[in-house]
């Protein structure tokens, strides 16, 4: 390591503060002190390694809101062992974590993407894999992954369709818009594959499973295969486990009206997009889209998302900002008409009436009114030397 290199662990934080690396009741102060440590750290150019689990966007996106100030390359690095050496290396420790926990953690494993702020993400295992076992292509009755879910019968009611049926029909439609973009639409031929290791009855006699965090579980269960994906750069392999990680979030996004049509508010659009950059937002919408018309039962009350590459969509984003700054602008005061007046060093300036002072105000007015009396008075001349004139003439 860099003499300047400091490692600041998370783990190490929490036993000074608690007395116990597995306390979990003061995580809010620990995270404190690790985002204090790093800045202060940065600020005295310092290289730092944050020794913490990371697992979730949320969390990465606080670590990089700290330094989001500093000028520093970050790097995310993606440690996957495989989840067995995790349990086996785990019992080996003198600190043995429960292995129920290891198996909530990989359910909740979410995967790096540029948006977040990274310089550089690093697959632990990017360079281990044989790189002549890519395919430029693919077919799914060859796929070994595509093969593993043939006949997979899901057991919900939000399903019609066996695994296999589901993800073909996705991958169909998501094609018919994203065609050029490999890496989606491979994501969408796989993306419920984590279904096959995540299943639990639910307890509510209905005899329907519930996958709750299959696309967080398959996630990493792919890092350690990544040769199977059919990519061999990785831009396109993390483009790819991007969408089949996230797919299940733009469910989380969605409103319900009363007539049970569903909608995204546009503040959440607004926070999305900030957050995942138009072109994923605009994706995972559609991928979200596809997938409730590949189930087969899911209604969809939401109206189609409106196509990125028609050469009208952005002539029509860029007419919503319009209307939606007009809505936002706030309308100047009308504060009546402007006056002359004289400010206190005698200079002559434009001032609205009612922004006058109470003296000012009385001195205009009799001005208006000696205005308007000599007004009066020079018509009243006028039409004196009009009859006298008339009268000479008669």
């Amino acid at each position: 390591l860099n003499t300047k290199t400091v490692i600041i662990s998370s783990d190490e934080i929490r036993e000074e503060l608690t007395g116990d690396a597995n306390c979990q009741t003061r995580n809010d102060e620990v995270f404190s002190v690790l985002h204090r440590r790093i800045k202060d750290n940065i600020a005295l150019k310092n290289n730092v390694i944050v020794d913490a689990t990371n697992l979730s966007s949320k969390n990465r996106t606080a670590l990089l809101n700290c330094v989001k100030k500093h000028k520093c390359y970050k790097v995310a690095y993606v440690m996957t062992t495989p989840i067995e050496t995790c349990k086996k290396q785990n019992k080996q420790r003198d600190r043995v974590v429960p292995e129920e926990v290891i198996d909530v953690m990989i359910r909740r494993f979410q995967i790096p993407f540029y948006e977040e702020g990274w310089d550089d993400i690093v697959l632990d295992n990017y360079n281990e894999f044989d790189m002549t076992c890519y395919k430029t292509g693919w077919n799914l009755k060859e796929d070994n992954i595509f093969k593993k879910m043939i006949g997979f019968n899901q057991n919900n009611n939000h399903h019609k369709y066996p695994l296999d049926d589901h993800c073909w029909r996705a991958g169909i439609w998501v094609s018919k818009r994203y065609w050029n973009d490999k890496p989606m639409c491979r994501a969408a031929t796989i993306h419920d594959i984590g279904k096959l290791y995540t299943g639990e009855l639910k307890d509510d006699g209905s005899g329907n499973y519930s996958y709750k965090g299959h696309m967080n579980y398959v996630t990493y269960v792919l890092l350690q295969n990544l040769d199977k994906l059919g990519f061999n750069n990785k831009e396109d392999i993390l483009n790819c486990l991007f969408y089949v990680n996230y797919h299940m979030e733009p469910f989380f996004w969605l409103s319900t009206l009363a007539d049970g049509s569903q909608i995204i508010k546009d503040t959440k659009e607004k926070k999305m997009r900030e957050r995942y950059g138009d072109y994923k937002y605009d994706a995972l919408i559609y991928f979200n889209y596809c997938d409730k018309l590949a189930s087969g039962t899911e209604r969809v009350n939401m109206k189609e998302p409106p196509n990125p590459f028609s050469p009208n969509y952005q002539k029509q984003k860029e007419q919503e900002r319009q209307e939606k700054f007009k809505n936002t602008v706030k309308k100047k005061k009308d504060y009546g008409p402007v006056v002359t007046v004289r400010n206190k060093y005698g200079q002559l300036i434009t001032k609205p009436f009612k922004l006058l002072s109470k003296k000012q105000k009385k001195k205009v007015k009799k001005e208006a009114r000696l205005k308007r009396k000599a007004e009066r008075r020079a018509l009243q001349r006028a039409e004196q030397a009009q009859n006298s004139q008339d009268s000479k003439e008669n």
